[in-house]
């Protein structure tokens, strides 16, 4: 049965708040998705030589919008009250990877260009850019066109944008750093090579990985319901219509 309690404005703590409730409760699948893109490239960037290991690790990142997309079609699904599997979650992908991965592109390069000029113009386009691999993954936009669509949901919500993912990164970051410190100090008193543990690393990036994917997700069903009163009859219509074959 469908949740309708879950199709509605959110403050940027409830995002954060939701993001961990859901991270915890689909933790197996989200992982299981995030390793099937991380996964193969932290094992071969542990077994290639040292010169090529951060060439390889980094050729990684350019796939990680497809998990991001796996877990957007899993976490809008589950709003539903849907369950999907790993397999459902890739299948349900409104679009080609290639689209993902080009939008992720698109996304990093309008960033990087802005904070080149002046750093404003790149929070600006981070603001703009923030949904835009749910609204391809979710509504069948192209790469510009989700872009374009990210753009108009932000309108009006920006404040709200940079709030809640500043929180949620900022989360992420404290985390990670206390991951860091950890991992440092088991490789200090176990003598662990470097490379081996940059393998821990990317294996502890492997799990916290989906969770800026699913407070971004939200934030997506919270601009939707903002910008365009996303009522409970297209909430149904549109997840009927993306729900992917099989599912009950």
């Amino acid at each position: 049965m469908t949740t309708l309690a879950n199709f509605r404005p959110r403050s940027a703590l409830e995002i954060v708040d939701g993001t961990f409730t859901l991270f915890r409760e689909h933790f197996a699948t989200l992982v299981a998705i995030s390793a099937v893109i991380r996964l193969p490239f932290a094992i071969a960037a542990f077994l290639v030589p040292e010169a090529y290991s951060t060439l390889v690790d980094r050729s990684g990142n350019l796939f990680v919008a497809i998990a991001y997309g796996a877990t957007a079609v899993l976490i809008y699904q589950s709003l539903a009250g849907k369950r999907l599997d790993l397999g459902e979650s890739f299948g349900g992908i409104q679009v080609t990877y290639g689209t993902l991965v080009f939008a992720q592109l698109l996304s990093g390069l309008m960033i990087a260009f802005g904070t080149v000029l002046l750093v404003i113009p790149g929070i600006i386009a981070f603001i703009w850019t923030a949904v835009a691999i749910p609204a391809a993954a979710i509504e069948g936009h192209s790469s510009t066109e989700a872009i374009s669509r990210s753009r108009n949901l932000a309108r009006t919500n920006a404040w709200h944008i940079l709030g809640t993912m500043v929180l949620a990164w900022g989360v992420l970051l404290v985390i990670m750093i206390a991951t860091i410190f950890g991992l440092g100090m088991l490789a200090g008193a176990s003598g662990l090579g470097e490379r081996v543990s940059q393998l821990l690393l990317q294996m502890v990036i492997i799990v916290l990985m989906p969770i800026p994917s699913v407070a971004t997700t939200l934030l997506y069903v919270d601009l939707r319901v903002r910008r365009e009163a996303l009522d409970v009859e297209a909430t149904l219509d549109m997840l009927a219509a993306s729900t992917p074959a099989g599912t009950a």
